[in-house]
């Protein structure tokens, strides 16, 4: 029988990390009690094999078609094919909104309301790449594992553009886990930052729940990532939520786990390269394929910002393994580092005297920090 103990270091924080509001025991018993019960996978998606292609109907949106099939068609019948969608949503004091999801014991809800439409489609016109259609104009209608047959929107940010583009040229467009619908997500190993795969909205909501060390797909996956070869570095950081299952656990699972990564990050800095969370995204990707000049100065600024959250990292990560570390310098530096977080998020990309002072001033600062623990 398995114990949490004997997954690997940075398996076990992940673990714990993702069921942070449930407790250590309740993560050491999933373990115990997965043995020869391997995840898994999402299940085939419906309809015939063949492209897939997205018709215009008479009800003015588009609709996936397959091999002459509308897959959120329910049976096709003398004046169209029949269709049928589950609607919620919620009165408040302002009036009525859609419901996206959320809590179900939300306090400004006066009331909630749901009901299913039904209706029929014919289609009007040829086939386009579904890739091109805009999420207004999609058909909701059929069973939930449609939503996720249409390929993602393009990202919003340049940067995950990017890596989403290398992705798909090295690996292919489809989930790199289950190859069974489309990759949606840039998955990555959110301590590290480094790009494993593109992943479906399915297995990308999952796969760290995955308690086994071996005999699993996810498992595998998490192992030997597909795009582990790649070395591509997701740019974004979860600072907040960081901090915020911190506090829920009382520690941190992964703190001390890649005592390298310092030596990476100092020995980077040194070479002037542009850090994100202490580790260079801007050298991995061809730079002609950022969007337009206020973008690529925006982003390069978030990776400054994002450098120097790293590098207070780094400190944190160094004092705590001296002999006597000083909690004041820890608690310091951690300040810090959420005063950064906080700052990030004031950007403003139009804005280019502050993107320009930024981009200098935290790259900077990095670079002190880092010296100063060298």
């Amino acid at each position: 029988m398995a114990t949490l103990d004997e997954l690997p270091p940075y398996r076990r924080a992940q673990l714990v990390w993702r069921w942070a509001h449930q407790g250590l025991a309740y993560v050491e018993g999933l373990v115990r009690n997965a043995e020869k019960q391997p995840c898994h996978l999402p299940s085939a998606p419906p309809g015939p094999p063949g492209q897939t292609l997205a018709v215009p109907g008479d009800d003015g949106r588009f609709h996936l078609e397959q091999a002459g099939q509308l897959l959120c068609g329910e049976t096709e019948t003398a004046d169209g094919w029949s269709h049928h969608q589950h609607c919620g949503w919620i009165e408040r004091e302002r009036g009525p909104e859609e419901w996206m999801g959320g809590r179900l014991d939300d306090p400004d809800a006066v009331t909630w309301g749901s009901l299913v439409v039904e209706w029929t489609v014919r289609p009007t016109g040829p086939g386009v790449d579904p890739g091109i259609v805009e999420r207004p104009d999609r058909c909701h209608g059929g069973r939930y594992e449609l939503l996720h047959l249409w390929p993602p929107r393009p990202a919003r940010t340049a940067s995950v553009r990017r890596l989403r583009a290398a992705l798909v040229a090295e690996l292919g467009p489809d989930c790199h886990l289950c190859g069974l619908y489309p990759g949606a997500m840039v998955d990555h190993d959110h301590q590290t930052g480094q790009v494993r795969g593109l992943l479906c909205a399915f297995c990308n909501r999952v796969l760290e729940e995955c308690p086994h060390l071996t005999d699993c797909p996810r498992a595998d996956y998490l192992l030997s990532p597909p795009a582990a070869g790649l070395n591509l570095r997701y740019p974004a950081s979860q600072e907040a939520t960081r901090q915020r299952k911190i506090e829920l656990l009382g520690f941190d699972p992964f703190e001390g786990l890649h005592p390298a990564l310092l030596q990476t990050m100092i020995s980077t800095e040194r070479q002037g390269k542009c850090m994100s969370n202490g580790i260079s995204i801007t050298g991995q990707l061809d730079p002609h394929e950022w969007s337009n000049e206020d973008t690529a100065a925006y982003e390069a600024a978030i990776e400054a910002v994002n450098g120097a959250v790293g590098a207070y990292s780094a400190l944190i990560a160094a004092e705590k393994a001296k002999d006597a570390p000083e909690q004041g310098v820890i608690d310091d530096a951690r300040a810090a580092r959420s005063r950064l977080a906080r700052e990030r998020e004031g950007l403003r990309s139009t804005d280019r005297e502050q993107i320009a002072a930024t981009r200098a001033r935290y790259a900077q600062l990095a670079r002190e920090v880092l010296a100063g623990i060298a």
